[in-house]
């Protein structure tokens, strides 16, 4: 899936993309949260996640992206993939962080 990066960037309007820009591509329902975010890179992906949550009105593929956006976040706190792989296998963290890491590593993000 390809989205249309050039439109997007002049209004960060993604959610109206489809009602203006004309180019063909699909938003809603149809959309991969995983395939968005390695697309679109972290900053990207948390500006729309903002986005979605101030219209009021998010639609499930974009609750997936914030758990990845909040995944990315997470692992950064405790220093990297590498750091937090180090992190999940001692202490109270384990559980949340060993989930956090696996989302990082599905999208091939190198926190």
């Amino acid at each position: 899936m390809r989205w249309c990066r050039e439109r997007t960037q002049q209004s960060f309007s993604f959610r109206v993309h489809a009602d203006w820009c004309g180019c063909g591509e699909s938003w809603g329902w149809g959309v991969n949260a995983v395939e968005f975010f390695k697309e679109w890179g972290y900053d990207h992906s948390k500006k729309y996640v903002e986005l979605a949550q101030s219209e009021g009105d998010i639609l499930p593929w974009e609750v997936e992206l914030k758990r990845l956006v909040n995944s990315w976040r997470i692992v950064q706190s405790f220093g990297g993939l590498s750091d937090s792989k180090v992190y999940s296998k001692m202490g109270r963290h384990y559980k949340y962080l060993k989930r956090a890491i696996a989302d990082v590593e599905s999208v091939g993000a190198v926190a």
